[in-house]
């Protein structure tokens, strides 16, 4: 859905103030002289380039008998780490705690809080509150997802563990980075051509699309851009037409036309593309543009109207993608002048169509939809604007893998659908499947229309005890579960031990959970498909074991603004699952730089309190496994001390190997520590402490120490300490590898 602006008596209004932009549809502004401002995060303002997301838990949701508050947060942790996890993307994603009411703190940051929502809508997101950066774009201070306060009630299901809310997140969180809707059928797509799944969250066009507002040097360095205008036959511009890529493997990625009709389409990786220009579908709610976005908006905030419909083309005018010349993509190079022209008309006949396929299991048709390769032959069921009626002279084709598609005819079960037949293809391999609707004067391309899998989606039939094993193993048994497979309990993955294809059971341990409270159970496949798909009402459940409700201290409850604190956590009555962990402390001026888990039930992190950090007492959340507990008013940040000025103090990352300037250290290497009073009244009392060893001093000044670190210091996470004339610092951790 649309970004949330703000929330009026619990319902969310939109500002006008937004634009286009020239891919993925980005949040643009365009000043006087048509320079384009970006809205997004600024990197330099983001400790390690993180930008944390608070929820808010001062309207809880209403959640269905077998769902529960952890598994909300759950799902919420993995939507972050989709977008944290882009590797061509500078901008790192982070859960930052559960807070009672709006996340405090004056550094950039993200908030999520669940809202009584218009019916039919889950989600909105997007930024609410910028400025200029001065640096050429529109800085982000803060983001909002609003979530429906009813998780129960809906034509589809929207419990946590289910595939669409687990989308909408992700959806919503793209909203907050700085991106709009696109047409690619990817996360970014609105619910109705979207196509991803948890085990494939991601598309082409999301990755491009992030990585345009946060690059790194290898997403220049390894992709190129297409550009070019997309113009009526008078010449006029086709403001808002959008263009979509395909490469050969099927990947898509997509750009809007900016109100001059240019387009530039980045993030493509080399190779041949098939090029498309489509208008976007009609608007499904009021006071949005086409495809449910927020138009572009001139320097003085009026918004500036699309251009009409118009017969969507191929590459070279034409209405098939065999008869199209395809356009050479290297890495690191523009191929510029690739125009459209196009022929207006008053409407389209075909948009906003959506396929669904039957996964067994007794289950209605699901979306997005799936096709087994094993099957004598397929179908699939789509409906959309204008499909039914078009359907006497319809010609659907596939446009991708090799499949022929049989036969095309209403649905006899309801004639709102239109029933698509598959002949059986074998050798078409696995992937996505992009269809071609065609009418004698118009045609309609949709992206991953439908995926072919190798096989069938998976159930599970029971989740029992491991007898063998005196451990906390259990086997999910069931059908369609493949060597990579993986298991969830509601958002936490399970360490898959062992796959028995002989008797198709996956060994898991589930992660840590809540005492005495269930969690379900999926499993995912890595072709997309799930148990989500074949059991939506969530019927796998695993129990946790009663047990008193685990707790946790901290070894330092309270830190100065400006500085960093070590802090050592002592988790009672559980175990921490390293691969699992978070550890937030409820304000965007708190943050925490690095966890070291030195025990089950004990960790060290190091957090970060930023020169803004207001006085007060702030909450710690520790989410473990599936686990979330938060302790309230658990830490507070004070004024700095004046008579302890003159103690030396060491703040995290201030020790560098000496010959990079990066914190890559290893025994053995020279290295720098920065900071201020490190030397007190004597420099030759100077003492360095690595891991409990002395380090050999080379040089020593007030502001920076030269030394080696010890040859016989372990690798890993270390404690580091400085004593002088003056005191002994706090310890700080340093990592040696």
């Amino acid at each position: 859905m649309r970004r949330a602006r703000q929330l009026v008596a619990a319902a969310i209004a939109l500002a006008a103030a937004a634009a286009t932009a020239p891919g993925y549809y980005h949040y643009v502004h365009f000043a006087q002289d048509g320079g384009r401002f970006v809205e997004k995060f600024d990197l330099a303002a983001l400790p390690d380039q993180r930008v944390l997301f608070f929820v808010s838990s001062q309207q809880l949701p209403l959640l269905a008998v077998n769902d529960s508050f952890d598994g909300v947060l759950s799902q919420i942790r993995q939507a972050l780490s989709v977008w944290d996890e882009v590797p061509t993307s500078q901008l790192r994603v982070g859960f930052g705690g559960v807070v009672d009411g709006a996340a405090p703190g004056s550094a950039p940051a993200g908030q999520i809080i669940f809202a009584e929502l218009p019916p039919g809508v889950i989600g909105l997101g997007g930024p609410v509150s910028t400025f200029d950066s001065g640096k050429g774009f529109q800085s982000i201070v803060r983001s909002q997802v609003v979530l429906a306060d009813n998780l129960v009630d809906g034509s589809r299901p929207r419990t946590s563990f289910s595939e669409l809310f687990f989308s909408t997140l992700v959806h919503e969180i793209g909203h907050a980075l700085g991106l709009q809707h696109t047409l690619a059928s990817s996360a970014m797509s609105t619910d109705v051509t979207r196509s991803t799944t948890r085990p494939q969250p991601l598309g082409a066009d999301d990755l491009a699309g992030l990585s345009t507002l946060y690059p790194t040097d290898a997403f220049h360095q390894r992709t190129g851009v297409i550009e070019g205008r997309v113009v009526f036959g008078d010449g006029s511009a086709a403001a808002l037409a959008s263009v979509a890529a395909i490469h050969p493997s099927g990947s898509v990625v997509t750009a809007l036309a900016d109100p001059d009709g240019r387009y530039r389409i980045e993030g493509l990786l080399p190779g041949a593309y098939l090029l498309y220009a489509q208008p976007l579908p009609p608007a499904s709610q009021s006071g949005l543009g086409p495809a449910n976005v927020l138009l572009p908006a001139d320097a003085a905030g009026a918004a500036i109207a699309p251009a009409g419909a118009f017969r969507a083309v191929f590459r070279g005018g034409g209405s098939r993608a065999e008869g199209s010349e395809r356009v050479l993509v290297r890495a690191g190079s523009v191929v510029g002048g690739i125009d459209f022209q196009v022929e207006s008309r008053q409407a389209a006949s075909l948009s906003n169509i959506t396929t669904y396929s039957f996964p067994g299991n007794n289950v209605p048709g699901v979306h997005p939809a799936f096709l087994n390769l094993t099957q004598r032959d397929g179908l699939l069921v789509a409906t959309g604007q204008g499909l039914a009626a078009a359907l006497p002279q319809l010609e659907i084709d596939a446009v991708g893998l090799d499949v022929e598609i049989r036969a095309a005819g209403l649905y006899e079960a309801d004639t709102r659908f239109a029933r698509i037949d598959f002949n059986q293809a074998p050798f078409a391999g696995a992937g996505a499947v992009h269809l071609l609707f065609r009418t004698a004067d118009d045609l309609y391309l949709l992206p991953s229309a439908v995926r072919l899998t190798a096989g069938p989606a998976p159930v599970i039939f029971w989740i029992t005890p491991d007898f063998a094993s005196d451990q906390n193993l259990w086997r999910v048994g069931g059908t369609g579960f493949d060597p990579a497979s993986e298991v969830y309990f509601d958002g936490a993955p399970g360490r898959v031990l062992g796959f028995d294809a002989l008797t198709e059971e996956i060994l898991v341990e589930p992660p840590p959970g809540p005492p005495g409270r269930s969690a379900v159970v999926t499993v995912y496949n890595p072709d997309g498909q799930s148990s989500a798909l074949t059991l939506p009402d969530g019927n796998a459940v695993f129990d946790y074991v009663s047990a008193p409700e685990p707790s946790f201290d901290l070894s330092a409850a309270e830190g100065e603004a400006g500085s960093d604190v070590l802090i050592e956590l002592h988790l009672n009555g559980a175990e921490l699952e390293p691969e699992q962990i978070s550890l937030g402390f409820g304000a965007s001026d708190l943050v925490v730089r690095t966890i070291d888990v030195v025990a089950p039930d004990r960790l060290r992190a190091v957090v970060t309190l930023l020169p803004g950090a207001a006085p007060g007492r702030y909450p710690v959340t520790l989410s473990n496994g599936l686990q979330t507990l938060v302790r309230r008013d658990a830490f507070e940040v004070v004024s700095a001390t004046a008579s302890l000025e003159s103690q030396p103090r060491l703040r995290y990352q201030a020790l560098v190997n000496s010959a990079t300037g990066r914190p890559d250290l290893s025994p053995g290497t020279l290295a720098s520590l920065f900071g201020s009073s490190l030397t007190g009244q004597d420099p030759a009392a100077v003492q360095i402490l690595i891991g409990g060893l002395a380090a050999k001093l080379v040089a020593v000044t007030d502001e920076q120490i030269n030394l080696v670190i010890p040859e016989q210091a372990p690798t890993g996470a270390l404690e580091v300490r400085l004593i002088n004339g003056a005191g002994e610092s706090a310890p700080m951790l340093v990592r040696l590898d």
